[in-house]
């Protein structure tokens, strides 16, 4: 027999078998219909059962979302929108298929947790239960409305996302603000006077107003920002009348002109709790911790910049040292430019003091500046650097508290207050200044 009819239907043989892998090959395997999903990605209401709780949640507020049942407040955005993320497109693990007979072996007789998200444009909700778990608690059942499937989802995500309850849906943040967007903070005292009042100007930088005008660290004023964004309240007070005795209150002044507000104080009836009234949840008594009329009492003082030179050593051309009216000493930048401390002392005193910090502050009211000795002394270091008067600094009595200085002119002057600093070592830099020795 020819081996050439052999040798050709092996040739088909193979050009067959390849052309059906191939074809195989080319069909993509169809794609798994998702367990859950939301038909569309923001529903308009979302209603949340764990009983007792019947919670309803719509579009809109401060948040972008509102409960509007059992209460009218704020709801907290961030848990509703990790909720919705997951209900968008759920992932789940296993799954089985559903009969009457099971409702009890899965739990949906009786779910622990009903999701229903509902649409105002005509499209049929969206329900998923959450049944029961199980054996080694791991993971639990879940239900697509009255699917004919169930399936398993780790519980860690269930209680994290799914079961919820009035307080973990509510807003908890006491005062609800980005740092970012503030430009003005004012602390009021009991009777409603104002205490401290402070301002961001165009720059960025942050000016106090009252009680005393006067720069502010930023970095202490974004710190301070930071944490009263972070307070949250420990609890809500419904069926109360909204009123309490105000200790001391806080206005946070917000772009566009917007003012959030609260006051903290405590009900005649239970002087032992800490309560607090804010604008952005008017009508509702909030339960806060004793610690926060701390920020709002505090003496905000310590906002103010320590920093008494605030220019470097390379803009300084020269300095002049005066006791009354008599120029007693004349420093170039020659003196300490280009040569090392050790080589020329003053180059070690220049960098100490533009290094000296005010560890205290008062205004510049007459009284304050008799009693600190300014008017007597009468001494002053005058800095000049290009071209321009950079401050001209007094000096007052020494004292138990420090030595007091003031920043009377030049374009880094603070008129406005009087700055204390240690003694020692400022007396010793004054002293080098004015003796070159």
């Amino acid at each position: 027999m020819s081996r050439k009819p052999l040798l050709l239907s092996g040739l088909m043989f193979l050009l067959l078998g390849g052309l059906s892998f191939w074809i195989l090959s080319m069909q993509s395997e169809p794609e798994e219909v998702p367990f859950f999903a939301l038909k569309r990605g923001n529903p308009d209401t979302l209603v949340v059962i764990t009983p007792p709780d019947t919670l309803v949640v719509v579009q809109g507020g401060r948040t972008g979302w509102m409960l509007i049942d059992p209460v009218q407040d704020t709801a907290d955005g961030l848990v509703v929108e990790s909720m919705l993320k997951r209900l968008r497109n759920l992932r789940v693990g296993r799954r089985f298929p559903m009969s009457e007979q099971k409702l009890d072996t899965y739990g949906f007789r009786f779910p622990r947790n009903t999701i229903i998200a509902k649409y105002d444009d005509g499209l049929a909700p969206d329900t998923l239960l959450v049944g029961g778990f199980t054996l080694n608690g791991d993971e639990d059942y879940v239900r697509n409305g009255s699917g004919s499937e169930v399936a398993l989802v780790p519980t860690r995500e269930t209680r994290g996302y799914f079961i919820k309850r009035l307080e973990s849906l509510r807003d908890t943040r006491f005062l609800p603000f980005n740092p970012g967007r503030v430009v003005g903070i004012r602390t009021l005292d009991k009777r409603g006077r104002v205490r401290f009042d402070y301002r961001k100007m165009e720059d960025g930088r942050w000016r106090a107003l009252e009680p005393y005008p006067g720069p502010l660290s930023k970095r202490r004023v974004d710190d301070f920002l930071s944490g009263v964004s972070h307070m949250e309240v420990e609890g809500f007070l419904e069926g109360r009348p909204a009123r309490i005795r105000a200790e001391a209150s806080i206005e946070i002044v917000l772009q566009r002109g917007d003012t959030l507000s609260a006051s903290v104080g405590q009900l005649s009836e239970t002087p032992e709790r800490r309560l607090a009234l804010s604008n952005s949840r008017p009508g509702i008594l909030l339960e806060v911790p004793e610690r926060y009329l701390t920020p709002l009492e505090a003496d905000l003082n310590r906002f103010r910049d320590p920093n008494i030179i605030p220019f470097g050593l390379k803009d300084v051309d020269s300095l002049q040292v005066y006791v009354g009216d008599n120029l007693t000493r004349t420093w170039k930048s020659d003196s300490w430019s280009g040569v090392s401390k050790d080589e020329a002392p003053i180059r070690r005193v220049m960098e100490n003091f533009l290094r000296s910090r005010a560890g205290s502050f008062h205004p510049t009211t007459p009284k304050r500046l008799r009693e600190l000795g300014f008017p007597d002394l009468s001494e002053k270091i005058v800095w000049h650097g290009a071209g321009d008067t950079l401050l001209v600094l007094e000096r007052g009595q020494e004292g138990e508290g420090g030595l007091p200085l003031r920043g009377v002119a030049g374009s880094a002057a603070r008129p406005g207050e009087i700055l204390v600093v240690p003694t020692s070592p400022m007396s010793d830099l004054w002293d080098f200044l004015r003796r070159g020795e």
